[in-house]
């Protein structure tokens, strides 16, 4: 008799146990990111669309109607562009999953029907990561050609 009571196994038990809930903490921690970082997406987009309704010409450029105050219209799409560059970053820093990439390049393909948007993007696209650049081309390709609102 060895007089060891089973202690190596209860203490593997125990080891294997805090495995568990360390793995079962890094979920909670990696979910709770991925909120915070949905969060932040979903403000900045408040805050945008907050401002374009505040102001007329804004939300005019929203409609892609023709405007006359081209540095204006000119900051307004960079803020969007730089929101979805955002978003794209933190999707490919694995911080928001499938689910969300697709509703990112489903709201980043609403704005590149604009004619406005893409010829924004035509000047602004160097300024920008690779890994943005391929992603705003793809959507560009998938949704073909530019349509302006007025045909």
């Amino acid at each position: 008799m060895s007089g060891d009571f089973g202690w190596p196994s209860l203490s593997n038990a125990i080891q294997v146990i805090g495995l568990l809930v360390v793995i079962w903490q890094l979920r909670i921690a990696n979910k709770q990111r991925e909120m915070d970082a949905l969060a932040r997406i979903i403000d900045a987009n408040r805050q945008l669309i907050s401002l374009a309704f505040s102001q007329p010409k804004l939300l005019a450029i929203l409609h892609d109607e023709p405007m006359r105050d081209a540095k204006l219209e000119h900051a307004f799409l960079q803020l969007w562009l730089n929101n979805f560059s955002m978003a794209h970053a933190l999707i490919i820093s694995s911080f928001l999953g499938r689910e969300r990439r697709r509703n990112l390049q489903t709201g980043m393909s609403a704005f590149l029907k604009m004619a406005a948007m893409r010829k924004h993007w035509e000047t602004e696209a160097q300024y920008y990561p690779e890994s943005f650049k391929m992603f705003v081309n793809n959507i560009l390709k998938e949704i073909g050609p530019s349509q302006t609102a007025q045909s």
